[in-house]
């Protein structure tokens, strides 16, 4: 019994303890073309919307599983609405996290995006 307690209460705390990562949460950013970007992490999983403001337009929605360690951040594609053909694949990316935003660049550490908190 006290072997199954255990085992218990670190199947409960394991995506807690390993998902913790500092990403959790919701970003957002704002696009040139009055769009908006929102992306969701939690507990190893990501979601990712995009929508034109002004026009009330669907663009986007993807998501699937994420791996961060340290900076370097891979991410699988378990669905995606705009190019079905990205499914199963998966991208590696830099993340550096400051002063609430997150920067995701290209895995060479170039380019990307800026994302803030959302509130």
């Amino acid at each position: 019994m006290k072997y199954r307690t255990f085992y218990l209460s670190w199947l409960f705390a394991y995506p807690f303890l390993m998902g913790a990562q500092p990403v959790t949460g919701a970003w957002k950013q704002a696009v040139n073309d009055n769009s908006e970007v929102i992306k969701i992490y939690s507990a190893g999983n990501y979601f990712m919307c995009g929508a034109r403001n002004a026009e009330g337009r669907f663009l986007f929605a993807y998501g699937g599983r994420y791996f961060l360690q340290a900076e370097k951040y891979t991410e699988t594609y378990d669905f995606h609405s705009a190019d079905s053909s990205r499914v199963g694949t998966t991208g590696s990316f830099a993340l550096r996290l400051a002063a609430n935003k997150l920067e995701v660049l290209n895995s060479d550490g170039a380019g990307g995006r800026s994302m803030d908190t959302c509130r």
